[in-house]
């Protein structure tokens, strides 16, 4: 449009991307793409009035001309032969989004295959950025009890047992790793978290289940749970579990 000639004209750019808008509106520029659009809007600017327009994508009112648009994307993704002067070539953001998806593969594989760690597996079978993300914003203090929680290094029973090497050997589902709450299971932090029927109703106000039979919770749910059960348990020491 722009090496045609054109002049006191009204011309509407409508488009469905609301950060492409705001990308050619900014000051400071860095994609050397956005820049060049912009000189070329600016070049078409200079005799005639353009306005760029948002319409919603997808919907009843957009304008035809924007799914007709749409549609010659999705045909040009088929092409055998791109001319050399349409070539964008490949951004980036491809390559750090698929080397993420790589390494995250990799790690994913590993920890699934790793023979240690067992409890925390049970929480987390696999990298979890919302655990990461939730990590960086609280204080050390609840850091370390969420940690002690999903390694199963909290103060119950089970991990008692493991700290008492002679008890390890000759354990059988003994009174110091059965729960202190139902005397049922052996109490491991995540019967306490997810099974104990003891605590059936604190649980469906934390999670909205009694029971959890899939792990599907947020790190702020499962911190609330943590807070929770500590209280129950709040003046227990390990002397007392030995």
């Amino acid at each position: 449009m722009v090496g045609e000639y054109c002049e006191g004209d009204e011309i509407v750019v409508r488009i469905d991307n609301q950060a492409a808008i705001t990308s050619v509106q900014n000051i400071v520029i860095e994609s050397k793409l956005v820049l060049e659009t912009k000189k070329e809007l600016n070049k078409l600017g200079a005799n005639n009035k353009v306005k760029l327009e948002w319409v919603r994508s997808h919907a009843k009112s957009t304008p035809d001309g924007n799914n007709r648009a749409d549609r010659a994307a999705q045909q040009a993704t088929t092409l055998d032969y791109v001319r050399e002067e349409n070539k964008l070539g490949t951004p980036k953001s491809w390559f750090k989004l698929k080397t993420k998806e790589f390494i995250r593969k990799c790690w994913n594989k590993r920890w699934q295959q790793e023979a240690t760690a067992r409890q925390t597996r049970i929480f987390y079978g696999k990298s979890d950025d919302k655990m990461v993300k939730w990590s960086k914003k609280v204080n050390r203090r609840n850091l370390g009890l969420m940690v002690q929680t999903i390694t199963g290094h909290g103060l119950c029973g089970y991990h008692a047992g493991i700290c008492n090497r002679d008890h390890e050997k000759t354990c059988k589902g003994c009174e110091i790793c059965i729960c202190g709450l139902c005397k049922n299971e052996v109490e491991s932090m995540f019967h306490l978290v997810a099974e104990c029927p003891c605590i059936m109703e604190v649980r469906a106000q934390t999670f909205g289940e009694r029971i959890l039979d899939a792990i599907k919770w947020s790190p702020e749910q499962l911190w609330i749970m943590v807070e929770k059960i500590g209280n129950l348990l709040k003046d227990r020491t390990y002397e007392d579990l030995m």
